[in-house]
């Protein structure tokens, strides 16, 4: 019998793979539904937590449901348009040639440095401070590269990978989605700001924050840090009121 060729050998895996997600298939559907459902919950506890954690009492199970599905779309939407930057990035980041590596670290390192430094100084220097957004969304963008980083890592080395290593990565992965939710909360409270005027049946809402619409609740704030929580039945229009040009 004739030796097999590397291109054989590659097709054959790759029939084996497919094979095996064909017979796991209904397993690995469970999975994938209790990942995102989990997932979900931590990002919405983490992202409630910034105006009042409680507010995870009024969550139900079709909310988080529905948030993690949003989610999963707009990841899977953006996976494959960066996955060549990401490679592109990896290999500059992680050159052979110790110039050209010492040089993208540099560059990498300075830019970051320079945009957190250039934030708070304007935090420091204006009346309206927005220290905890601006750190929480650079720490954010350093997760970002690290996952993209780690990703092609794992990739590239998915054989070695121990089932040690993959609880270590769950792990993680439920602290950096607890960041990315603080990340959001920050973001809608001080980004999106208190500029809607909400009317609900038996009253005005006048510069409130907008945190969340589910199915049977409305999730509203104001700039004092106040928490209100009224019937989605209840809201018969919701006005964001655009900003001054």
């Amino acid at each position: 019998m004739d030796d097999l060729t590397t291109s054989q050998v590659l097709a054959n895996s790759k029939w084996r793979a497919l094979d095996n997600i064909k017979e796991y298939f209904a397993l690995i559907s469970a999975g994938a539904g209790i990942t995102a459902l989990l997932g979900s919950t931590v990002f919405l506890y983490a992202y409630l937590a910034v105006f009042d954690w409680r507010l995870i009492w009024v969550i139900e199970y079709s909310d988080v449901l529905k948030f993690g599905l949003v989610i999963f779309g707009i990841a899977t939407g953006f996976l494959y348009a960066i996955q060549s930057y990401a490679l592109n990035a990896y290999d500059a980041f992680f050159n052979e040639d110790p110039k050209q590596r010492i040089y993208w670290q540099k560059f990498v390192t300075v830019l970051f440095v320079g945009s957190l430094w250039y934030n708070l100084l304007y935090d420091e220097t204006h009346e309206e401070h927005y220290y905890a957004l601006h750190v929480w969304m650079h720490v954010s963008v350093l997760l970002i590269g690290g996952i993209v980083f780690w990703t092609v890592y794992r990739f590239r080395n998915w054989q070695s990978v121990t089932y040690s290593e993959l609880a270590k990565d769950a792990i993680l992965a439920i602290i950096i989605l607890s960041i990315f939710g603080q990340t959001f909360g920050y973001y809608t409270r001080d980004m999106q700001g208190f500029k809607h005027d909400v009317i609900l049946n038996w009253a005005e809402m006048k510069d409130v924050g907008v945190v969340m619409i589910t199915s049977h609740h409305t999730v509203l704030a104001t700039e004092k840090g106040d928490v209100i929580i009224v019937p989605s039945a209840d809201v018969s229009q919701i006005v964001r009121r655009a900003p001054p040009k």
